[in-house]
């Protein structure tokens, strides 16, 4: 006899504080938003298509480098922006989000 087929996979989830489990309390991390900015701070915005989270914005500093990466924040997840985005060289903009910026589908 044939085994159980093995049970589906839970959903993974599009928002909510498990949707970037690398975005620990009290860390900030960075997403890109491109060429357009998403918002102001207290807007609430949802993320078109998946974006890495960054522990750093690329800079001067760090020769334009991409930060290490903390985790991803998938298409549909809905986030606050807490902060006022930031405009890099080059016409890209970051946004700083935390683990408590993250919110339901």
């Amino acid at each position: 006899e044939a085994p159980p087929p093995a049970p589906a996979p839970a959903p993974r989830p599009r928002g909510g504080p498990t949707a970037c489990p690398g975005l620990a309390p009290g860390v900030t991390g960075w997403w890109h938003a491109g060429r357009t900015s998403p918002g102001v701070a207290g807007s609430e915005y949802t993320i078109p298509s998946g974006v890495n989270v960054r522990d750093a914005v690329p800079s001067e500093a760090t020769g334009w480098a991409l930060g290490g990466f903390l985790c991803s924040l998938r298409q549909g997840a809905r986030v606050r922006i807490a902060s006022e985005p930031v405009f890099v060289r080059g016409g890209a903009w970051w946004v700083p989000v935390r683990a408590e910026d993250l919110l339901e589908p």
